[in-house]
């Protein structure tokens, strides 16, 4: 059984997408099943490629999940945090990784191997209903950014990548919303198929209108409507 830290047995409670749509009985027996390991900063969960044998509940920390175009570049398909599940694809429809995994913030996971989540499923099926849940939401979110980007100018298409971002992992306050953890103005390219440089330019022009405020290269949106409005409709 896995032996959580207070902090993340507070996580584990029900907080995040994924461990959230549990009940109670079902998330313990997942916890009962799975196993806590630590990870650092710049570590890898794993690689493209890899074979599928667990699935990952984040506890805390933050993951960045990524992979390689045919052409070879770097592309950022999602975040991780808090309460999320990761290669749990592999895990349920068999075949190697398609993405990679690491860490952009030190934390802790979960690890629930292939055997036991299949019998977790088999056992308590409100797991197997979370699972395809948390899957389709992914996928539609996911769906949506491509269709939204396919031909789109920089604005629109930026605008749309950071309403997402602040959506799964924004934090708002009364100064504005801005992510709750750090992310590199190249990562965000990588993010919405935008050279950094097209990034950074739309960024100051969005901040020299006052829709943003540029921190240490970290933006703080100040006004969510105007970004909606060109998210939808464009500069």
């Amino acid at each position: 059984m896995a032996e959580l830290a207070p902090e993340d047995a507070e996580i584990a409670k029900g907080a995040g997408a994924f461990l959230g749509a549990l009940p109670g009985h079902a998330r313990a027996r997942l916890i009962e099943a799975a196993t806590v390991q630590s990870v650092k900063r710049g570590e890898t969960l794993f690689r493209e490629g890899d074979p599928g044998e667990r699935a990952i509940v984040v506890l805390s920390g933050v993951f960045r999940i990524g992979a390689t175009s045919r052409s070879g570049k770097d592309i950022v398909l999602a975040y991780a945090a808090a309460g999320d599940i990761i290669g749990e694809i592999s895990v349920l429809g068999g075949g190697p990784r398609t993405a990679n995994a690491a860490a952009i913030e030190a934390g802790r996971v979960l690890i629930i191997y292939k055997r036991d989540l299949k019998a977790l499923c088999e056992a308590e099926p409100e797991v197997a209903w979370a699972l395809l849940g948390y899957l389709a939401r992914r996928l539609r979110r996911t769906n949506e950014l491509l269709e939204s980007g396919r031909g789109s100018a920089t604005g629109p298409r930026l605008a749309r990548g950071v309403l997402r971002l602040l959506d799964e992992h924004g934090v708002a306050g009364a100064d504005g919303e801005r992510m709750s953890f750090p992310v590199s103005q190249s990562e965000i390219g990588a993010f919405v198929d935008l050279s950094r440089e097209n990034v950074n330019r739309q960024l100051r022009e969005w901040a020299a209108d006052g829709l943003i405020a540029l921190e240490g290269g970290r933006a703080r949106v100040l006004d969510r409507e105007a970004l909606e409005e060109i998210a939808e409709f464009g500069e």
